[in-house]
């Protein structure tokens, strides 16, 4: 048996403030496409949507980065929001 999925993003980002710190609005295209072939089941589908998503960057000197944004995913059937946090580091 064998289960995959993929997922295409494409997307930007622009900042309000050019300084380490800086809130943002971004927005893109997600497309996911999925097969299985489990037991009797044999079938695949993808599916897209976009989103929009507000929130805030900051990078200390060192390339330290945590980014908080409140994504809006929209569908064929509505939207809905997803929180999000990211912590990395940026070179």
């Amino acid at each position: 048996s064998s289960t995959s999925i993929v997922f295409f993003t494409i997307g930007g980002k622009v900042y309000f403030i050019q300084k380490n710190a800086s809130p943002y609005i971004g927005g893109g295209l997600v497309v996911a496409s999925a097969s299985t072939s489990s037991g009797p089941f044999d079938s695949s589908g993808s599916k897209s949507f976009g989103y929009v998503t507000p929130g805030f960057e900051y990078r200390s000197e060192g390339g330290f980065l945590v980014r908080g944004s409140v994504y809006a995913l929209i569908t064929s059937d509505g939207f809905f929001i997803w929180p999000g946090l990211t912590v990395g580091v940026a070179f």
